[in-house]
């Protein structure tokens, strides 16, 4: 399990960095800021909304306090900060999943969620949520992309991960 949670925190990291950290990050603040139609309506609060999911569920794994929601303090941030704090996130659980034991990742652990209700998961099981999510949330940010008219957009697809790896 733990060679297949790895790879797939690869994955979600080359994803966030080809579409968050190249495209998105080098996008004006004007457009980035533009409202359209979403979960999140517009680019930055996606792209928000994907570190602070990334930053919450690492702090669940590592066995920190709940914290409030959102659990990132920036406000007012430049879409460039926010897509390189996005890619830190994303780095962080990389480094969770490589120095993690088979036998950590395998385990329970107990959580609250946003609400203050406690859920037990394995940590993989988290794990698989956490980059599954990111993956759904590019895709609102590609649709978003598309709304703006931003032509040259990059896959994000595993099997295009895959065959560069």
């Amino acid at each position: 399990m733990k060679e297949l949670l790895f790879h797939l925190s690869q994955y979600n990291y080359w994803a966030n960095t080809r579409l968050l950290a190249d495209l998105v990050g080098g996008l004006e603040d004007t457009l980035t800021d533009k409202p359209v139609p979403s979960s999140f309506p517009g680019l930055k609060k996606t792209v928000r909304h994907i570190w602070d999911a990334e930053t919450i569920w690492l702090m669940r794994l590592e066995g920190s306090p709940s914290p409030s929601w959102p659990p990132n303090p920036v406000t007012g941030a430049g879409i460039r900060d926010l897509t390189d704090h996005a890619l830190l996130q994303s780095e962080k659980l990389v480094s969770y999943v490589r120095d993690a034991s088979e036998e950590l990742l395998g385990t329970r652990f107990d959580y609250r969620n946003t609400k203050g209700t406690v859920y037990t998961s394995s940590r993989a099981s988290a794990l698989l949520h956490c980059f599954n999510h990111s993956t759904f949330h590019r895709g609102q940010v590609v649709t978003i992309l598309r709304a703006l008219d931003v032509t040259t957009i990059p896959s994000t697809d595993y099997i295009a991960f895959c065959r560069q790896s």
